[in-house]
């Protein structure tokens, strides 16, 4: 009866002791498996910002490209198949109507091109020009006639190719030509993103 006793106590001390040990290791495993999660949680969230960044980027890369091409001037054609142009009628149709318009009809349509033309260009203005580069100030000037072009390039290249350095840079735009270029290009890119987001894509 006694040493029944003493094993109903030697379990007990032995439950007291194996769980802690067990409820630590559990929770050992917990914390570890959490902080995988959370891990993977902000690896996830750190790519996904990263494509968003990266789809921002690609956007906006567009969008400079369509802001800053040459601008396209309308014609009489195509104000009036823009505005003869609906959901109920062809493209085809309106194109055949203008054929058959007057003279005097297309003119003044043509002089509502020109008009939108000179405000379009008011709003999105040309490119400036750059320098011309000393081999094109080169033959601008020593170009002749009476023979092919190719001909007169070949041998007009070959007299450029002679010509010393000195004598190519007299050729050459200014530096102060290149730095006024470059100057009115960092402001007209900034117009024309600025008329772009303003007014609209050209």
């Amino acid at each position: 009866m006694l040493s029944s006793k003493f094993g109903v106590l030697r379990a007990l001390a032995a439950q007291s002791v194996t769980a802690p040990s067990r409820n630590f290791t559990v929770s050992a495993v917990a914390f570890a498996q959490r902080g995988k999660t959370d891990s993977e949680k902000k690896k996830a969230a750190k790519q996904a910002e990263k494509a968003k960044q990266a789809k921002l980027k690609e956007k906006e890369k567009a969008f400079k490209e369509k802001a800053l091409k040459p601008l396209r001037s309308l014609s009489g054609h195509h104000v009036y198949i823009k505005e003869k142009t609906n959901p109920s009628k062809k493209l085809s149709d309106v194109a055949a109507e203008w054929k058959t318009l007057s003279e005097g009809e297309k003119e003044s349509y043509k002089r509502r091109a020109d008009e939108i033309n000179q405000k379009r260009a008011q709003i999105y203005p040309p490119k400036p020009k750059r320098p011309m580069p000393g081999f094109a100030s080169y033959l601008k000037e020593k170009y002749y006639d009476g023979e092919s072009s190719a001909v007169v390039l070949k041998e007009l290249s070959n007299r450029w190719n002679q010509l010393t350095a000195a004598e190519k840079a007299e050729w050459s735009p200014e530096k102060t030509a290149v730095e006024k270029f470059k100057t009115e290009l960092e402001a007209w890119t900034e117009k024309r993103l600025k008329a772009a987001r303003d007014h609209g894509l050209p």
